[in-house]
């Protein structure tokens, strides 16, 4: 004659003495598998809206810096930052060397301030950055053209910038829809 083994097993972690059979074993069980899923879709969705973040932060970047090189060629200073976008500084170039009216210096400013306001405008929809994806596009393709004009060599490091930028940028288009749909919904199962 065998003795009966008990195969009842008290869990302290949730009440005391509550006991667990095999029907509520498939239930914890499923619970679980749920919670790691829910914390699997929050995971990417936190990680999809720090790459939005980024892209913002990018943008932001961007206008800033190329405001900064606006304002140092105007003045003649010899600094140049080659982390900023290529339309507005050449433009701020171009105003310079044909000596022109000093109120057309607010067009590169206009520009730069457009950049600025697209970042702005990505915090109320994603749609946004999908307009300066497009900007940025055509201003790597001028930086391009630039290049070839003025050699690769002297414009390498604007080239590797841009194309950063747009790598940047693209994760905020991808991600964005994403971020504006909030995080996944918490379903409790019971």
């Amino acid at each position: 004659m065998k003795p009966e083994l008990n195969t009842e097993v008290t869990d302290f972690t949730h009440e005391p003495n509550a006991q667990i059979t095999s029907d509520n074993v498939q239930k914890t069980t499923s619970e679980v598998t749920t919670e790691n899923v829910e914390s699997k879709e929050l995971t990417a969705w936190l990680a999809a809206v720090k790459r939005y973040k980024t892209a913002q932060g990018s943008l932001a970047s961007v206008a800033f810096l190329t405001i900064i090189n606006i304002v140092l060629l105007a003045f003649g200073a010899s600094l140049y930052f080659p982390f900023s976008a290529t339309c507005p500084f050449l433009c701020t170039a171009f105003i310079k060397e044909s000596e022109a009216s000093k109120i057309l210096y607010l067009i590169p400013l206009f520009m730069t301030v457009f950049y600025l306001l697209l970042r702005v405008l990505s915090d109320r929809s994603h749609r946004w950055m999908y307009v300066a994806f497009v900007f940025l596009i055509i201003d790597t393709l001028i930086c391009i053209g630039w290049s070839c004009l003025d050699g690769f060599a002297n414009n390498i490091i604007d080239l590797l910038f841009h194309v950063w930028i747009l790598w940047s940028i693209f994760f905020g288009v991808k991600h964005g829809r994403e971020v504006f749909r909030g995080p996944p919904q918490v379903e409790s199962m019971q």
